[in-house]
């Protein structure tokens, strides 16, 4: 059982990052084995459209992507986790995304995986990003879990968002527990993630309603 935690953040140690190793903290700790990945230096060029791939299920392009995808397929929970920028993923995550295509020839290869997303935005744009991870797991037939939406913009200011920070952690936990519960959601999480959240740990997901604002990380 082996969970994929891939970084859409150009910020060494960012606000995405954070949680996404908060995430994957929590998969572990449910007995998965995790891997963390950085597209930050990684070189990704954007699909061209020319469906070679469609063929033989092989992109014709040659760069870093082609390194990733048996990490893809080899996993089996993907979590992504992506800053919001103009109301969407960062650049390279849609280049990543867009280049996922070639995984859908011959057949839906990362079908029946388990996926979950992170979205850290300073005031908002959260759904509209998640949006996009909705439709890749949804048009993949992946197994869809729960979100992480964050709030904040100066680097490492998510560790004052505690429910986002205690979200990721328990979203991490659900991923692996689906993999392990035959792909069904444990009578635990029989919530939504921030309902959970918030009965759990008595943190609200909007930080004005927690006495005293922002609270400090677990």
């Amino acid at each position: 059982m082996k969970v994929l935690g891939i970084c859409f953040s150009h910020r060494k140690n960012g606000n995405s990052e954070i949680l996404l190793r908060e995430a994957l903290k929590g998969s572990r700790e449910c007995g998965a084995k995790t891997e963390f990945m950085s597209l930050r230096n990684k070189k990704i060029q954007p699909c061209i459209g020319c469906f070679k791939c469609k063929d033989k299920g092989v992109c014709s392009q040659k760069d870093d992507m082609q390194a990733i995808y048996p990490k893809l397929l080899e996993a089996d929970g993907i979590i992504f986790a992506t800053p919001v920028y103009f109301y969407s993923l960062s650049g390279m995550g849609k280049a990543f995304i867009d280049r996922t295509f070639a995984l859908k020839s011959p057949e839906l290869r990362l079908m029946n995986k388990v996926g979950a997303a992170i979205t850290v935005g300073s005031s908002s744009g959260n759904i509209s990003t998640l949006h996009t991870f909705n439709m890749f797991f949804l048009t993949n037939h992946m197994v869809t879990t729960d979100y992480v939406a964050g709030y904040a913009s100066n680097k490492g200011t998510i560790k004052k968002h505690r429910h986002a920070m205690l979200g990721a952690y328990e979203l991490g936990r659900l991923v692996s527990l689906i993999m392990s519960n035959g792909f069904e959601y444990p009578a635990e999480f029989n919530m939504a993630l921030y309902l959970l959240v918030k009965e759990k740990y008595g943190i609200h997901m909007s930080p004005f309603e927690n006495v005293g604002g922002f609270e400090t990380s677990r």
